[in-house]
Order: C-alpha cells, then structure tokens, then sequence
C-alpha cells in the first residue's frame, strides 16, 4: 500500500506538525495571557530540546521537543526503550549519542541556567508494551517499573547516573499518541475561533509562525515570541471602521439656541437613556447632530457615532449590517478607551461581543465621572434620529 506521503512531503509534514504544537501553546497563552512571559520557536541554543520553548510567568521554562510519524499505526512504529537508546555510528566509527541521552544532556544545562525546568517529547507515535509499562502515570518513567536490568542500567548510564537519571524523570514527560496532523490542527482551530478569532487571523498566525521558526531572531530582537506578537499576528482586536464623516457648511447656524443649550444639559446630566429628535426629512438633523458631535468632541467629552446615511452617492451601501455597524462603533471605542481591550474577558474583541465590551466600557467611564454619548443617526419612517446618553 502506497504512502500518502510523497519523497518530500514526510519532511513537510513533520515540520507542519512541529508548528501545530508550537500554536497548541499559543492558543494556550491566548485563553490564558497571564501564563506565559515569551515563547520561541526552533531556539539553539536550548539543545536538543529547542522546537517549541516557553518561560512560564512562575519562572519554569516549558521545552518541548517533536517527532513527527508518517506511519504511526504501523506495528513497527511505536517507539521502544531499544529507540530511545540507541546509538547510531559516525562514517568514522565514532558511537553518536542517542536520543535518551541527547535530551537528558540538554536538560542538565537548561536545569544548570533556570529554577525549574519541564520537558516533554510530543510525538503521533504511539509508546510499546516495554515504554508504556514503565509509566507510574501517563508518559511518566518510574525506573522501578523497568523489568529489564540491562536497560535500566543502560538508562542511568546514559542519562549520567541514577541520581540524573531520577532528576530527568521528574520533569520529563512523554506526550505520546498524541492527534495527527489534520485532526491536531481542526483541534486547535477550533480553539482558536471560540476565542472570537476569525480565520483569516488563523491563517495570518500560521503564516507569521513560519517566519518565526524559519528567521533566526524573529520576531526582533531576540526571537522572543510575546503575547502582543501573537496578537497582532492572529489580527487580535482587529475592527473595521465605516467613514462617519458628515459634512457641516462652514457658515452653519444653530436653529433655535435655547433648544440646542437645554438639549446639551439633558446629555450632560442624564445617566442614560435616549433622546429623539424628529423632523420631516430634509430639515437638516443630521447636519444638526454631526455639528453637535464636533462640539462634545471640542469639549473634551467621549462620543462615537454611527450614521446610516450619508450621501446618495456614498460607498458603503452595507451600513445596514449590524455586524459591520458594531465593527465600526468598537473601532471608535478603542482609542477613546484604551482599557476596553485590556480589561475584556478573554477572547478576541469582535462585533458579537459588542455589547458586553461597550456596557464594560461604560461602566468603567460612569466609575471615572466620565461622560460617554453615542450618537446614532438614521432617517427612519418617521425621519426621527436618536442620541444616546451613557455615562
């Protein structure tokens, strides 16, 4: 039976898998952003534990490294104790290091420099019967489950002595058996999208991922992946605003005065609520409304509008979609109020989650003596517009 697989594509599909469990950890850090200070991605200088590094907020550096198996349900597959200890030969003869004690020797120099360390090998392969039964729990190695003498002494040779030996094991897992390559990546897509990420931000993610392994250093300065970046690459926030401009004449005059200073107390005074202004079309509210926003703007008050109608001419004929109408009203919020992304529950600020992101920010601005309106301004059967006073 032919493999899936062309001559390239096992290479190809190894390193894809390798970044699936680099945006495994990502998505992670996405759901909880207090978890990690920087991840990096193929780092060198870690060894042969350098696919996938993090240093945990609590000061424990998470280095995990990945084997991919094009065949993972062949009966030859699994991986046994005689695969991890292994020594291959140099063309010169020389005994190479195996995989057991390539790691082990990685994880004394990274247990040399930091606090705590805890390592894993993340592999589709699945453990044999002699691997798996030397688990106390799963993928952790209790050297007294080990049956065989031979390989146990074999083990705590390579790994530089039984007290290493016991060092090692503490704090190295074996995450084996783990999803393929395409059911490991619908996973965490969906993990992804229920944090209100779209997918064009998940493709956006993947793509900047690749720079970051393929790139020494990247992103700059250092390599060092942060939660910003990870946003910004993912599209995090990510809003579209509408044009909103309304244009004002020059010599506009405010019709009736005390009308227009009893309305600026109602605004300024009212907790909340609206307040409609009606009028036959054509009268001039809406060029009414857009000169009263310049002037709470002037003010220094915080004000967002949206305007369903603009010009006969105009280019957005979708204002009417409420999805997009919600975009463009968060677009404003987010310079006004800065803390509406910092403080919002986990996820990806978009316009399903509008209105318990700008009930968030409206609290928070009622909290600081804030002043907040929100004009919303549309010819309706009635040719009546709405202002909306939230403080």
């Amino acid at each position: 039976m032919r493999s899936q697989y062309t001559r390239s594509g096992v290479r190809r599909a190894g390193d894809d898998y390798q970044d699936i469990i680099a945006l495994v950890l990502l998505v992670e850090w996405l759901e909880h952003p207090e978890r990690y200070t920087w991840v990096r991605v193929e780092a060198d200088d870690f060894g042969f534990l350098d696919d996938v590094v993090a240093l945990r907020a609590d000061d424990v550096v998470v280095a995990k490294q990945v084997k991919f198996s094009a065949h993972p349900d062949d009966v030859a597959d699994p991986y046994t104790w005689d695969d991890l200890l292994k020594q291959q030969t140099s063309a010169k003869g020389k005994a190479l290091p195996s995989l057991l004690s390539k790691w082990g020797g990685s994880f004394q120099d990274l247990k040399a420099a930091h606090t705590r360390v805890e390592a894993s090998l993340v592999s589709n392969r699945r453990p044999a019967a002699d691997l798996r039964n030397s688990f106390a729990a799963p993928g952790v190695v209790d050297l007294q489950r080990i049956p065989d003498p031979t390989v146990r002494a074999d083990i705590v040779a390579q790994l530089g002595g039984e007290q290493s030996a016991l060092d090692f094991f503490a704090a190295f897992k074996f995450e084996l058996d783990q999803p393929g390559l395409n059911t490991l990546e619908a996973a965490i897509e969906r993990r992804f999208l229920n944090l209100h990420g779209d997918v064009r931000g998940w493709k956006s993610l993947k793509d900047e991922l690749r720079k970051w392994v393929r790139e020494r250093n990247s992103p700059l300065p250092d390599g060092r992946i942060t939660l910003g970046a990870v946003k910004s690459a993912a599209g995090w926030q990510r809003l579209e605003a509408l044009p909103e401009e309304f244009a004002v004449p020059r010599d506009f005059v405010i019709p009736d005065d005390q009308f227009h200073r009893s309305l600026l107390r109602a605004l300024k005074t009212t907790v909340s609520g609206c307040v409609v202004l009606t009028g036959p079309p054509g009268i001039g509210k809406s060029t009414y409304i857009s000169n009263l926003y310049q002037e709470f703007q002037k003010a220094g008050l915080h004000v967002i509008r949206h305007h369903y109608f603009l010009s006969r001419d105009d280019r957005t004929p979708f204002r009417y979609d409420n999805l997009k109408v919600a975009a463009s009203l968060m677009s404003e919020i987010q310079p006004i109020y800065a803390g509406l992304v910092s403080r919002h529950p986990v996820g990806s600020l978009v316009p399903k989650t509008y209105s318990p992101g700008f009930l968030t920010a409206a609290a928070n601005c009622r909290n600081e003596g804030v002043v907040w309106l929100s004009f919303w301004m549309g010819l309706t059967t009635s040719g009546a517009m709405r202002v909306r006073s939230k403080n």
